[in-house]
């Protein structure tokens, strides 16, 4: 008789932008390069969804820029909350990136037994670059890179 290891087990994320899709994009890109060069890509399965201007086709600039950042968003499309509905309805966890969103997430039917977690309660400090559509995507990128490792940790610690 074989006993399922709890470790066998995957946490799937739904990471969901409101301001972007290149944020959106970003907010994702930055969380699955960590689960991947941490090696916890067994564990953990990241994908990326938009609602309202979260959604759609991004900015070519900002994709470019990105990516000079050292993070390939692989393509220039996030898919609205309609689109990834199977996504988001198999995610265990749903990501957001300010403590609002994840306030006003938890209101709505798709949170129903899901953690949401937003990367702004992971920062020290200042996260209005969470909140703020118009803070610059450089901002954003080095404020996602200092929340996603205590981020990833939670993570994780959810697909014991």
């Amino acid at each position: 008789m074989s006993v399922a290891s709890p470790f066998m087990e995957c946490t799937a994320v739904a990471v969901i932008g409101t301001h972007s899709p290149a944020r959106s994009l970003a907010m994702a890109r930055v969380l699955d390069d960590c689960v991947q060069r941490h090696g916890w890509s067994g564990r953990v399965t990241v994908a990326a969804a938009g609602f309202g201007s979260g959604a759609g086709l991004a900015d070519p600039n900002d994709v470019e820029l990105i990516t000079s950042l050292g993070f390939d968003v692989g393509h220039r499309t996030c898919p609205s909350l309609d689109d990834a509905a199977l996504v988001v309805d198999e995610a265990a966890c749903l990501v957001v990136g300010s403590e609002a969103e994840a306030d006003l997430l938890l209101q709505w039917p798709i949170a129903d037994g899901k953690q949401v977690l937003a990367y702004a309660d992971f920062l020290e400090g200042s996260n209005a670059a969470f909140s703020d559509p118009l803070t610059e995507i450089e901002l954003l990128v080095d404020n996602l890179e200092r929340a996603v490792p205590e981020l990833l940790r939670s993570l994780v610690a959810l697909s014991v």
